[in-house]
């Protein structure tokens, strides 16, 4: 799932590699080998474009790990590694790609003050966890053991970034759980996503319809039925969403069209944070805690694009509902 709408996080060597050949060679690279050997041609792009990144933890993901009360559980074959923070309603934190659960510390602290505990993993392929690829259907799946391995909690909300957001879609439709939740630049047409990227690298269509249809029969879904962008529309529960316009790496636009399309959405709109300077800027740490602590479930009536916010405002300046 190393994708991107503008930009691409597919790691740097696997760039240089489509780079060097471009992108005419590597549709008939791709194209040749998928017809003597089809698995070979499926092994090749789940190495190329579904395994994550990874980068130095920070001092604050160090240090809140290290307070934090670890955990183990099951995902299919893979072990995943939970954290845990305080007593109280649980507010569960759900990473995106390339991400992993202590991505949420700038937050604990203010969170475990106010009451709540706090919970986050690490998906299969990221952080301490087990798994070398990843993707949609694996965080999917990644979200439900976790959300079974809290079960007899009581969960307070779902706080979601980028794929996170996308895995928290799918549990909810499949479940129909309803609790307030918070997705972050939440990764919603990941099908069409899929498809440009693809294509810009010059994978034929045949050949990652294929891996797509590989993974989904090993992890019991279906992209064809559970693309983000449709499930949100089936969603009854309170959705918040928080988005950025100048994210480069999920598109702001898909965001802005959900809002407009059921009561139920509202979106919160950023400018010039980005897609991860959004999880940890001061002034939104201080609204995310008001938005998971507010009580009420103001109703609106049509939905109206928000006005834009500059970078470093304080949370009295923010745009609210």
């Amino acid at each position: 799932m190393a994708v991107s709408y503008k930009n691409t996080s597919v790691k740097s060597t696997n760039v240089r590699f489509f780079n060097r050949i471009g992108r005419s060679a590597a549709y008939l690279f791709f194209s040749f080998t998928h017809l003597l050997a089809p698995p070979f041609a499926r092994f090749l792009v789940k190495r190329l474009f579904f395994i994550p990144k990874s980068y130095p933890q920070s001092q604050g993901e160090m240090e809140m790990g290290r307070r934090a009360d670890k955990f183990r559980f099951k995902s299919g074959v893979n072990t995943l590694q939970g954290y845990g923070w305080g007593k109280g309603p649980a507010v569960v934190f759900i990473h995106g790609w390339a991400g992993r659960g202590l991505q949420c510390h700038s937050h604990v602290e203010a969170l475990v003050a106010a009451g709540f505990s706090v919970y986050a993993f690490d998906h299969v392929g990221h952080g301490r966890s087990t798994g070398k690829t990843s993707n949609y259907f694996e965080f999917s799946n990644g979200m439900a053991a976790f959300m079974e391995h809290l079960a007899g909690s009581e969960i307070h909300a779902v706080v979601a970034h980028s794929l996170g957001g996308a895995a928290a879609i799918n549990h909810l439709w499949k479940t129909g759980l309803s609790v307030k939740t918070i997705l972050i630049a939440p990764a919603l047409s990941i099908r069409q996503t899929l498809a440009r990227t693809f294509s810009r690298y010059g994978v034929p269509a045949r050949v990652y319809t294929a891996v797509l249809n590989t993974l989904g029969r090993e992890t019991g879904h279906d992209l064809g039925r559970e693309d983000p962008v449709d499930l949100i529309r089936m969603i009854s529960s309170d959705l918040f969403i928080v988005h950025d316009t100048r994210d480069r790496a999920v598109p702001y636009e898909d965001s802005w069209q959900a809002g407009l399309t059921r009561s139920n959405i509202r979106l919160f709109t950023t400018r010039g944070l980005g897609h991860i300077r959004i999880l940890e800027d001061r002034a939104m740490q201080g609204e995310f805690l008001r938005m998971i602590s507010r009580k009420d479930s103001k109703k609106r009536g049509d939905a109206k694009l928000p006005l834009p916010i500059k970078r470093r405002q304080s949370p009295s300046q923010l745009n609210r509902w």
